[in-house]
């Protein structure tokens, strides 16, 4: 089992394209701390804010903000950054109708 182990690690985890993808991970969810924590009332969801208000009051605001981060899909993580620092083409006008 041991030898299976230092296998896989060895041609699974370490290869390139496995290091990139966990390094592209850990900074959406790096980004996503430091963006919910400059501004948390303005960019954290209503519920969460509450909670975030509450707990700040004790010093413990981050940790509701690590907490609602730890709490995302892979997927909906990667489209919460993707909303947030992609930029688009066109600009908000574009999406209205005048």
């Amino acid at each position: 089992l041991a030898l299976f182990k230092q296998f896989v690690y060895r041609k699974v985890i370490r290869k390139p394209e496995v290091q990139l993808l966990e390094y592209k991970g850990q900074q959406v969810v790096m980004e996503l701390f430091e963006a919910f924590s400059s501004d948390p009332t303005r960019l954290l969801p209503e519920n969460t804010r509450s909670r975030w208000l509450q707990a700040e009051e004790q010093g413990n605001g981050h940790r509701v903000i690590a907490d609602y981060i730890s709490g995302m899909t892979d997927e909906f993580a990667a489209r919460l950054y993707s909303n947030m620092f992609v930029p688009k083409r066109g600009g908000v006008l574009d999406t209205l109708s005048l």
